[in-house]
């Protein structure tokens, strides 16, 4: 499935799409091989599009999965740009890194 995980990662640029959410799921069922695409998001510069792949996947990987993600979380709560921060990227991103246990 690797090789679609990209193309996958795009229909959850907004949850709001009727197949974000099972697109979701899938790559949650995925786990440790999401991470790079969701990473790639996650490092990205649209904020709606993080904003969905943290509430709808990355918030539901398990503890030792999303821990891959603790830097970039940090990033996002700690240094959001303007958009991570008006459209709750950062509280999103801090949310999950307590539940990680920072």
């Amino acid at each position: 499935m690797a090789p679609f995980l990209d193309d996958l990662v795009s229909w959850v640029a907004d949850g709001n799409w009727p197949v974000a959410r099972p697109v979701a799921d899938l790559l949650v069922s995925t786990g440790a091989g999401a991470l790079p695409a969701l990473r790639q998001v996650l490092q990205g510069s649209d904020a709606i599009h993080q904003y969905f792949m943290l509430l709808l996947v990355a918030n539901r990987l398990p503890s030792d999965i999303a821990a891959v993600l603790r830097g970039d979380l940090e990033r996002l709560a700690t240094k959001p740009s303007t958009d991570q921060f008006r459209e709750g990227v950062s509280e999103l991103a801090e949310d999950i890194l307590q539940k990680l246990g920072n």
